[in-house]
């Protein structure tokens, strides 16, 4: 877990933003050649916002380590 959200937090604060966790999963996506259709990955975004606030438990528009455990 650690190693993945280190991966994820691209600036090192110690806490992942929605544009480093969508970013992530960008670039994830393209190393491995895949392009989903627009409307999928408007779905996608929203649902990863949503599980983004439900993890960001001080509304800080971060996620720490520790909020992620």
């Amino acid at each position: 877990l650690q190693a993945r959200f280190t991966e994820v937090d691209t600036n090192r604060d110690g806490g992942v933003t929605i544009e480093e966790m969508r970013a992530f999963a960008v670039a994830r996506m393209t190393a491995a050649g895949r392009t989903p259709p627009a409307d999928m990955q408007q779905r996608a975004q929203e649902r990863g916002a949503g599980m983004f606030r439900a993890l960001d438990s001080n509304s800080d528009g971060r996620v720490t380590l520790e909020e992620l455990r």
